[in-house]
């Protein structure tokens, strides 16, 4: 009878603890802000998806905008101006999972990162927490736009 209530035991707590294993999303959990962090990666999925639809990465806002339904919370801000994306940068990998291919260069981050450093989304798809410094270190991915980020060009 204790066998089996200690079996019965385990087979609950395991049964519980299994699916929250599966919470965290990989290379692409960042610790820290969940909605600055969360909405990169949803802009990075809209971003993801355009490139395998249209087989060419976006150019403009107004082409991503339409994703609405799969942009989460990465596309209104990015529409209000509060995430400055790199448009036409091809990505490096188009599979399911981000950072199979590493990348050094910036594909959008929050307006305010060049000043008080936060959240980037990486070209590979993956969020960094950055410090002014390290934004400003980093190269940008190329960009079909001149005018989205003045003074500073893609290495």
């Amino acid at each position: 009878m204790i066998r089996v209530s200690r079996l019965c035991r385990a087979m609950v707590i395991g049964l519980m603890a299994g699916p929250m294993a599966g919470c965290g999303v990989g290379s692409r959990q960042v610790v820290g802000d969940p909605v600055e962090s969360a909405a990169l990666t949803d802009l990075g999925e809209s971003y993801r998806a355009y490139s395998i639809a249209r087989n060419r990465p976006p150019r403009k806002a107004a082409e991503l905008a339409t994703a609405d339904a799969v942009g989460g919370n990465g596309i209104p801000a990015m529409k209000d101006g509060k995430i400055i994306v790199r448009w036409g940068a091809p990505l490096p990998d188009i599979s399911e999972e981000p950072g199979k291919v590493s990348s050094p260069e910036i594909l959008a981050y929050w307006k305010e990162v060049p000043e008080q450093g936060g959240y980037v989304l990486m070209l590979d798809r993956t969020v960094k927490k950055m410090t002014p410094e390290e934004f400003k270190a980093a190269p940008l991915a190329p960009t079909t736009e001149s005018s989205s980020a003045p003074g500073k060009k893609a290495k």
